[in-house]
């Protein structure tokens, strides 16, 4: 857990190679969520990255190795 969310991960992580294949999911509270503009766009959108409770989710792919992660989005669809 994380201050202000929490964080989940699945996927692979190989210590022999240190290679680097999760998806990572990062939800940050409701209160986090507003300090960094909030669920709405323009006051008036919600943003394809809140769930029902007003937190900001943040799926994330990470690969790569231990000294070079690669963090990207992805495209999954996000829990309602």
């Amino acid at each position: 857990m994380i201050d202000g969310g929490t964080l989940a991960a699945a996927g692979l992580v190989n210590l022999a190679d240190q290679s680097l294949n999760l998806h990572v999911t990062a939800v940050l509270n409701k209160a986090i969520s507003q300090q960094v503009g909030g669920t709405q766009v323009g006051g008036f959108m919600n943003t394809a990255l809140s769930n029902n409770q007003g937190e900001l989710v943040l799926p994330v792919i990470v690969t790569g190795t231990f000294q070079h992660p690669q963090v990207a989005p992805t495209c999954n669809r996000l829990p309602r």
